[in-house]
């Protein structure tokens, strides 16, 4: 967990306290697990070797220990030295060995509270779990889509083709489904606003009896756009699919994403992580209870996401390329 947890902060965060001080504050932590994990090295030696480390590796970066063994371009070198020494790094390795301590030797020496910790272990194991697989991912998501999601067209900037997130048109009980609706509504109002020249529309097309961009195009040219300024993607088949594809088959390495919000704030993470410059428009949202004002698998689904960043997941089909021009 705390392994998953540092991958991800050296991922998404560049600068400020979490890379810096919090990431600096959970490496220890690690680093003495994995020691006490693979040796039977006693707690207190264990900790002071983390210790010693830590600060040798820090004050190794006041001699420019990366210039003077001439490896400025190798990454994996300069992530475990470091490139400035920073006091604040000293502070967060010490308190990370301290709360190791104090864990180690205030709980692990009441034997008699041995039951109430194991419970108190689960509890936390619970709690850490659901912060690293839901909290933190979906802060993640919303931060990388920070200042890129427009609710009016004059104020988003023009991009040649607007990407509509595919959506079933029709819910189970028949009704129409109002984030299809939406959707549609969105992709309208902006080219009719001139901020985008084509429409890519990407949904699901795996079976014959369900074709999501056939109905998406069938209703944009019923509300006026003219046919030859839609595309089609059938094998949009998740968020991921339809923003690569775009780049890959379609040629745009600028778009502007149409979907409800909280959509196009993890399509904009995905398309980031793949060299796009995205922005999103947000289509209308639909005004039911939901959990954060989104629905509750979308937690599930920004951590799918960033777990696909991270082991460079690949679309199910490329193909060959569509230019749009």
């Amino acid at each position: 967990m705390l392994f998953g947890v540092e991958v991800i902060i050296a991922l998404q965060f560049k600068t400020g306290f979490i890379r810096h001080t919090l990431g600096d504050f959970l490496v220890v932590i690690l680093l003495y697990c994995a020691i006490r994990g693979l040796t039977s090295i006693s707690v207190w030696r264990s900790a002071i070797i983390v210790l010693i480390i830590s600060f040798l590796i820090e004050f190794l970066q006041l001699l420019n220990i990366v210039e003077l063994l001439h490896q400025q371009n190798n990454h994996v070198f300069k992530l475990i030295f470091g490139t400035t020494f920073q006091f604040m790094d000293l502070v967060a390795y010490t308190t990370g060995i301290i709360t190791i301590l104090f864990i180690e030797t205030k709980y692990q020496k009441q034997i008699h509270l041995r039951r109430y910790l194991k419970s108190k272990f689960i509890l936390g194991f619970g709690f850490l779990l659901l912060v690293l697989c839901l909290i933190l991912p979906n802060y993640i998501v919303a931060k990388s889509a920070e200042q890129k999601n427009f609710y009016n067209p004059e104020d988003i900037p023009k991009n040649k083709v607007g990407l509509v997130l595919g959506a079933s048109k029709f819910t189970q009980n028949g009704r129409i489904n109002l984030y299809y609706r939406y959707r549609v509504d969105a992709a309208v109002k902006l080219y009719k606003a001139n901020k985008i020249d084509y429409i890519l529309v990407s949904g699901d097309n795996s079976r014959k009896d369900y074709d999501e961009p056939s109905l998406f195009k069938e209703d944009l040219i019923k509300r006026g756009i003219p046919e030859d300024k839609i595309y089609l993607d059938y094998a949009g088949f998740r968020t991921l699919d339809s923003v690569v594809r775009a780049k890959e088959i379609f040629g745009q390495y600028n778009i502007t994403i149409i979907s409800q919000r909280f959509h196009c704030q993890r399509a904009i993470f995905l398309a980031q992580a793949h060299g796009i410059n995205a922005v999103g428009f947000n289509a209308k949202h639909i005004k039911t209870p939901q959990f954060f004002n989104k629905p509750i698998r979308e937690y599930l689904a920004r951590s799918k996401a960033i777990l696909d960043v991270i082991i460079n997941k690949k679309p199910k089909y490329l193909g060959e390329k569509i230019a749009i021009r």
